[in-house]
């Protein structure tokens, strides 16, 4: 059937379209703002609570450009290794070692080398002068030996200018007193045996001498040398005069047995027995030399 031809067609299908793009663009308007919605949404929802510092923001910044610059710097490094590499073979690098180490062996040696012989200057040097010192003490020695000698040969000479003087010796002679022993040794006075009250000889004075052996028929002794009277430390006279207290010159006399070690002692004994008007008989005797107290002999007294 065919249509009816109505008027005002064009109008109504160019309407038609208008509305139609109308509403096209309306439902795409709709849905973008549906979409932004949702995009703004979803970032809202995205976005983290904490916000960062600037200040902490900065720092880090710094400490990246710093990192930066380091990974630059040590990259460089590394290249110049690289490169040092390329230009030393292991062989170079360990024959230069080798050098190195025996030059420093070398400079070792020498620096020894050089100390030993600053040692030895110096000894020598010390040993010059120690020479040198003892020839002047011997020179200084030789000139005062020279001045002694020229005055004793001026004393000698006077000496024999004076006159001599005659001695006589001491005149032995017999007596009937009782004897007393006494022994000069180690520059010591002691009394070989003990007395009582009644100047009876009691044996041994055990109090200054020590035995040093025994048996039945004798018995070795020796002067303790902590003991008796000392006669190199001042005047012994006081000392002997009160040990011979007990005895009377009248009736006693001293026989003296002088060991070497106490000649230069027997003047000094001698003046001091003699001021006590005691009669003595001097018996010089020697080292090794063997006395044996048999009771008492009759020796002709000073």
């Amino acid at each position: 059937m065919r249509r009816k031809n109505i008027q005002g067609d064009s109008l109504e299908l160019f309407l038609d379209t208008i509305c139609n793009t109308f509403g096209g663009i309306l439902f795409i308007a709709l849905l973008v703002i549906i979409l932004l919605q949702i995009s703004g949404k979803n970032q809202l929802e995205s976005t983290p609570q904490d916000t960062v510092d600037e200040m902490e923001y900065i720092q880090v910044q710094n400490e990246y450009e710093q990192l930066k610059e380091e990974w630059e710097h040590l990259s460089k490094q590394i290249r110049k290794i690289e490169e040092m590499n390329h230009k030393f073979t292991q062989d170079s690098l360990k024959n230069e070692f080798e050098k190195m180490k025996k030059l420093q062996k070398n400079f070792k040696i020498g620096m020894q080398e050089k100390e030993d012989l600053l040692k030895k200057s110096i000894k020598a040097s010390k040993e010059t002068g120690m020479i040198s010192q003892a020839l002047d003490a011997l020179n200084k020695q030789c000139r005062d030996e020279e001045k002694v000698k020229k005055k004793k040969e001026k004393i000698l000479n006077k000496e024999e200018d004076k006159k001599v003087r005659k001695r006589t010796l001491p005149q032995m002679r017999p007596t009937s007193k009782r004897e007393i022993a006494v022994i000069l040794r180690f520059n010591r006075f002691y009394l070989w045996h003990r007395y009582n009250k009644y100047g009876t000889n009691i044996g041994l004075n055990t109090d200054d001498f020590l035995v040093l052996s025994e048996d039945k028929k004798i018995r070795e002794t020796l002067p303790n040398i902590t003991k008796g009277i000392p006669l190199d430390q001042g005047d012994p006279s006081p000392a002997i005069k009160r040990k011979l207290e007990s005895f009377s010159p009248q009736n006693y006399k001293l026989s003296f047995l002088i060991w070497p070690d106490s000649y230069d002692s027997w003047k000094t004994v001698q003046n001091a027995v003699g001021n006590l008007g005691f009669d003595y008989t001097p018996i010089p005797t020697y080292n090794g030399c063997l006395w044996v107290d048999r009771g008492g002999k009759n020796r002709d007294v000073q």
